[in-house]
């Protein structure tokens, strides 16, 4: 199960978004690239329809699905999905139903289970490519 708490993102992680989006020519006018990042890690790991995630990130669904594209086609996954993990802003708990905030914050089994997720999905979206 993840678990995504984007209110730990910093400015930080924000400028390194915005970074990788602007070396590889996403740029907007209108959105942050962040916010086109928080759906992409939404979809990739909740598989929720584009359509709910224009109404929850106030974005045509359109874009959303052009950025999608945009990443899967630049292979821009491992970097996005490193920010998420180094910041804990995602975390994969597993089967694991009961767990504490500081657990989620510094626990290296959570930690190491995020990671082995995240490449496991690599590995799924390379091959379906």
């Amino acid at each position: 199960m993840w678990i995504l708490r984007f209110h730990l993102l910093q400015t930080k992680d924000y400028n390194k978004i915005h970074r990788i989006c602007k070396k590889y020519g996403f740029i907007t006018r209108i959105h942050s690239p962040i916010v086109f990042t928080k759906a992409y890690i939404k979809y990739i790991t909740q598989k929720i329809s584009w359509r709910s995630l224009g109404r929850e990130f106030w974005v045509d669904h359109a874009g959303l699905h052009k950025f999608y594209d945009f990443v899967e086609k630049n292979n821009l996954q491992s970097e996005i999905f490193h920010v998420f993990l180094e910041s804990r802003a995602a975390v994969y708990i597993g089967g694991n139903r009961s767990f504490t905030i500081e657990e989620l914050d510094n626990s290296l089994k959570i930690y190491s289970l995020t990671q082995k997720e995240f490449e496991s999905i690599l590995r799924t979206l390379k091959n379906n490519s």
